[in-house]
């Protein structure tokens, strides 16, 4: 009598299915599909809506636009308020009112209040491409599809496909996300840089080399420049390159390491950029 047909079957291992489909060719191929998916997530509902390059009508967006209008004209880190060439853009798209509020706005002068990173890319885009919202936009939904690119393969590189696929999609969705991609805001550009400079710090800790080194430095910088409050990150930061510097302390990081912990970062890091 055969006793096989008596034993339970054997239960679906999902752990070992990650990790044969965990291949380089699988998450190279994988990452494009990524990317492109979260670029269109990003950009097929505001195409579809009919307001194609109209940056949604919320935050300190006018602000960081007033300044790039300046730079551009060659009037320095300043502001504006009567400028007609500043005002001239909301007037065309403000048929429901949400910019009232700069009619009311007056004075001129030099400025700090504001990270000077994207203003500047932003008058740069004017030089290139003229007065007008669309380039800078077309750059947030590029940042952030490449931001939930790198999410994946963060995630893949230690915990493989399945993780990957599901922090990803969980980028995706995020309203917050979605909401900053489309708005003249530091928000994509920040998490852009803060994903980058986690892939150059693991790099530079695993390689040891200068150039992951430098390039680790290079985004943090940018990082400042692009959102202020990242100063306050800064002793944190320090902790972590003294930490990823010790190798016993890599040794037990790596073994000790599990999704629930990479979760509650990635939210932490989502939540930073809200607000």
């Amino acid at each position: 009598m055969d006793t096989r047909a008596n034993a339970p079957a054997e239960a679906f291992n999902l752990a070992e299915l990650n990790r044969l489909l965990s291949t380089p060719g699988a998450v190279k191929w994988l990452t494009v599909l990524v990317f492109v998916c979260a670029l269109l997530v990003m950009t097929v509902p505001h195409a579809a809506s009919g307001r194609w390059g109209v940056p949604s009508p919320s935050g300190d967006g006018p602000d960081y636009d007033n300044i790039a209008v300046q730079l551009s004209k060659g009037n320095g880190f300043s502001v504006d308020w009567d400028d007609q060439d500043f005002k001239s853009e909301y007037e065309s798209i403000n048929q429901s009112g949400h910019y009232d509020y700069l009619s009311q706005r007056h004075g001129s002068g030099l400025t700090a209040y504001r990270p000077p990173l994207l203003p500047l890319l932003m008058a740069g885009s004017f030089k290139l491409f003229g007065r007008g919202f669309a380039p800078i936009l077309v750059m947030n939904y590029l940042l952030t599809a490449l931001t939930c690119a790198f999410v994946f393969l963060l995630v893949c590189r230690d915990f493989g496909l399945f993780p990957g696929l599901l922090f990803s999609v969980r980028f995706m969705v995020d309203p917050g996300i979605r909401l900053y991609s489309n708005s003249i805001l530091t928000e994509s550009l920040s998490c852009f840089l803060v994903i980058l400079f986690m892939w150059c710090l693991l790099h530079t800790a695993e390689k040891k080399t200068w150039v992951w080194s430098f390039l680790s430095g290079l985004t943090l910088s940018l990082a400042f420049l692009a959102r202020s409050i990242f100063i306050m990150w800064l002793p944190v930061i320090l902790i972590a390159i003294y930490a990823l510097a010790r190798r016993q302390f890599v040794s037990q990081f790596q073994s000790c390491a599990s999704a629930p912990h990479f979760h509650r970062i990635f939210h932490a890091l989502l939540s930073s950029m809200d607000g």
